[in-house]
Order: C-alpha cells, then sequence, then structure tokens
C-alpha cells in the first residue's frame, strides 16, 4: 500500500509543515542538524523534495541529539512529539519527530502508529582504522536486526485464525513472541541505545542508519554547514555535501531510469486527517470500515 497521489501532494505538505516545525524546535534550543540522505540530493538536486520521494531525513551529532531528547516534554500540548526506543513498541532505532494528529502504521505485524515524520539519525564520533570502525557497525546492525525481529508480531488476522483452527504449535510460538522475544527486545534497547562516549575523532557513523559500511562518514565533512532551500524554506547541508553523496550514491547529480523513480515508504494504513490507534483500526478492519 501507498499514497495515492493526490494524498501523496497532501502527504509532502504535511511533512514539509512537521519539517518546518522541527526546525523552528531545534532553532530555539540552539540544537545543530543537517540534512541526511536522499534529503541532502533533494536540497542540492531539486531545492526540495525529490519528486518521486516522500521523507525528510536529517543528522545530529550525539550532543545535540541526546538533548534533543530530553527536551522532548516541551512538545507536550502541541500538534507534535518525539518517538524514540523509549517508546514501548517503537521498532526503528533512530527518533522521529512527529506530527501528533496523523497516522501512518507502517508494518502490518508491527502495531504502532505515529504521524507524519522527520526522521532523526545520529551521528557518532570514532577514532581508529576504518576496518575497526567497520567491525563496529556491523556488530550494531546485528543487534538493530534482532530488535526489529523481536519487534514483529503476528498480524491481527493470523492471530485470529491460529486461535479458531487450534493450530497449537502456532499459538505456542505466538506466546513464544510475546514471552521471551519481548523480554529479549528490552535487552536490545538498551545495547542499541549505548554509544560512543568519544567527543571527537576522524570518523562519524550513523550507527541507527541503513546503508552498512556506507553510513561511516569523514568527521570533516560534517564541521560546518551552509543553507540550501528546500520547497518554501531552507534546510542546512553539511559543507562536504559533494564528498559525502559520492561516497553514498555515486553520481548523485545524475537522475535515475524512470523504473526506479519509486517512493521507498512502506504503509499499511494512514490517516493523514487524524491520529487513530493501532486497536481501533483493527476494529475498523473487523467492522468492514477499513479505508
Amino acid at each position: 500500500m501507498g499514497f495515492s497521489p493526490t494524498d501523496q501532494k497532501k502527504y509532502k505538505n504535511l511533512l514539509l509543515q512537521t519539517f518546518k516545525a522541527f526546525d523552528s524546535f531545534c532553532k530555539e534550543n540552539d540544537i545543530h542538524y543537517c540534512a541526511a540522505g536522499g534529503t541532502m540530493i533533494g536540497a542540492v538536486r531539486h531545492q526540495g523534495f525529490i519528486p518521486w520521494d516522500d521523507d525528510i531525513d536529517v543528522y545530529m551529532k550525539r550532543c545535540d541529539y541526546d538533548k534533543f531528547i530530553s527536551l522532548r516534554n516541551q512538545l507536550n500540548g502541541t500538534a507534535y512529539e518525539i518517538v524514540d526506543p523509549n517508546n514501548d513498541g517503537y521498532y526503528c532505532p533512530m527518533a522521529k519527530f512527529s506530527h501528533r494528529f496523523s497516522t501512518i502504521w507502517e508494518f502490518q505485524g508491527i502495531p504502532f502508529v505515529f504521524g507524519a515524520y522527520v526522521d532523526v539519525f545520529v551521528l557518532d564520533y570514532e577514532k581508529g582504522s576504518y576496518e575497526e570502525v567497520v567491525r563496529k557497525r556491523m556488530n550494531y546492525a546485528k543487534n538493530v536486526n534482532l530488535f526489529y525481529i523481536c519487534s514483529n508480531n503476528h498480524s491481527f488476522q493470523e492471530i485470529s485464525k491460529t486461535i479458531s483452527h487450534g493450530a497449537i504449535r502456532k499459538s505456542i510460538w505466538y506466546i513464544f513472541q510475546t514471552l521471551v522475544l519481548n523480554k529479549y527486545r528490552s535487552v536490545l534497547k538498551k545495547q542499541i541505545n549505548r554509544h560512543s562516549e568519544i567527543k571527537q575523532g576522524e570518523w562519524l557513523v550513523a550507527y541507527t542508519g541503513t546503508s552498512g559500511k556506507k553510513d561511516i562518514f569523514r568527521s570533516e565533512w560534517f564541521d560546518k554547514t551552509i543553507i540550501f532551500p528546500f520547497e518554501d524554506t531552507y534546510i542546512d547541508v553539511p559543507t562536504g555535501y559533494d564528498h559525502f553523496l559520492n561516497a553514498m550514491f555515486g553520481n548523485y547529480m545524475s537522475i535515475p531510469p524512470k523504473e526506479e523513480q519509486v517512493s521507498h515508504h512502506t504503509l499499511f494504513y494512514y490517516n493523514l486527517d487524524r491520529r487513530i490507534t493501532g486497536a481501533e483500526i483493527i476494529r475498523l478492519q473487523i467492522e468492514g470500515d477499513y479505508i
């Protein structure tokens, strides 16, 4: 499932408003960030969203990220919230700055909802050889993958079918997931929340990123930022953006072929007008009012 063409435009407008609120929150609290990944390409190549993309990703160095998380209660009573692994049931290693009055349920097997969001990836300094840093990054990735697996439950339909057909083996597996994997998930949460205590180093690592070895960067690329237009606003981009984008994507100024111009957004359910709980979505399914 993805956004309809009309809803994709509506979602981008909502996401842009969410980003502006995120930017204001950061500026008010002296928190520094810069564009990441495809958002950086969008700023440099398109001065906005990549036309077929529908997300916004940013990087924060550890000191700024910790401050960002610590100030989450400032958003109480506003249209926005910060969601991170400290939220029960949340399955991503990175934080999200989320719109409180819209609904995104990404994976059917993981009943956790949030709103239109900006993904916030933390950058940690590291020292040592490239090979040593790669080993650390890969070990962290294993824990993140296990954390995701432990967050993934059977769908409501599968659980109902299991109970109604008396499939004992599946029922035992579901109980195992509930009692054992959830406990292991809490252990993994502590592990993925651990981070380097190094304050300066030749490397910056996006441990919560999704690109493996490509999530390891020269720290000097991020020493300073410059401002790029982004739709009807602006976004900070690291001065080493050319080095970063070439390392991450290769010839990033080249437009990919048509068949590769697709959104990678995973959606099980969405509502851009209000927040709906997972329980309410399941009830709508049962009653046949699922949209």
